[in-house]
């Protein structure tokens, strides 16, 4: 066998060469191949590091683009679908004036409805409702009120016309038990069927504008706001000849109760399970008497 110690040493001799050990804990890779494959590696790696957030900044851009191009496109449509609703409403404002001065009311009230509330159109229906009430039309009138906010129909009084024409609409025509009773245009009342108690002896009954029929008693109320009753007076449905400032009428069984101008109410009659006990009821539009209770509807629907 060859002695490798021994063979180096002669061969370094024979060189003039010497070689030396490095100790040192730093030690050299420049020449080491698997050291510089990891460096490139390293550098494709942090490379493509690079290309990646480039193209997904370019992208994260691209996004922003669409999104920007979508809210152009967004506000674009609302503001012509804003400009085309303008321009219904324009319509339907100049078509309402055009049927008004026909004298096409009805068609005009729904014309101007559909115009909202540009330019004047609610001061127009309110126009409408009041030439209508004044004239006794009170269905026109209830249409045209009907179409106005709330706020408008309590203006000057609105809520006193809407209370009005609920009186005077609701009320042209009624029935008791096995009888009629109908509000002519005059003022006057014609009545047939059962006249038992006298419910359809109503001759002489004039400026009336609202009617109302119990079980067997009949009630109309007056232009000026008082009531007048015929009929069965067997638990007092008829004492009514105090009541004033009524603008509302209605008959139960044998009950009868009226609202007032104030919207407060009173009940005569029938006292059973103590619905006449109406004197704390207020801000009431609407009554209707029953067999056993009374109901109202308040300013606010309730």
């Amino acid at each position: 066998m060859f002695d490798k110690t021994n063979h180096d040493e002669s061969d370094n001799k024979n060189t003039g060469t010497s070689t030396s050990t490095n100790t040192s804990d730093e030690m050299d890779y420049t020449n080491n191949p698997s050291e510089s494959r990891k460096n490139d590696i390293e550098k494709n790696i942090d490379k493509n590091e690079k290309a990646f957030n480039l193209q997904k900044s370019k992208s994260g851009i691209k996004k922003i683009a669409i999104i920007a191009s979508l809210a152009v496109v967004i506000i674009v449509t609302l503001m012509l679908f804003s400009n085309s609703a303008e321009a219904k409403r324009a319509d339907n404002y100049t078509n309402g004036i055009n049927l008004a001065n026909s004298k096409d009311y009805e068609v005009a009230i729904s014309a101007f409805e559909n115009a909202g509330n540009y330019n004047d159109s609610v001061e127009l229906l309110k126009k409408i409702g009041d030439e209508a009430y004044s004239s006794g039309n009170y269905s026109l009138a209830y249409n045209a009120w009907n179409t106005i906010t709330e706020k408008i129909i309590s203006e000057n009084g609105g809520n006193q016309k809407l209370i009005n024409v609920f009186a005077q609409y609701n009320n042209l025509i009624s029935c008791g038990n096995g009888f009629t009773v109908r509000h002519r245009n005059d003022g006057t009342v014609e009545a047939v069927g059962s006249n038992e108690y006298g419910q359809c002896s109503l001759i002489g009954w004039n400026n009336i504008k609202a009617l109302a029929a119990g079980c067997s008693h009949t009630v109309g109320l007056r232009n000026d706001g008082t009531i007048v009753a015929s009929g069965d007076n067997e638990s007092g449905q008829l004492n009514v000849s105090g009541w004033k400032n009524i603008v509302a009428i209605s008959a139960g069984m044998n009950n009868t109760i009226g609202l007032r101008s104030d919207g407060t109410v009173v009940a005569v009659g029938n006292n059973f399970d103590e619905k006449n006990n109406v004197s704390e009821w207020k801000n009431i539009v609407e009554i209707a008497a029953g067999l056993i209770i009374q109901l109202a509807l308040k300013v606010m629907g309730q």
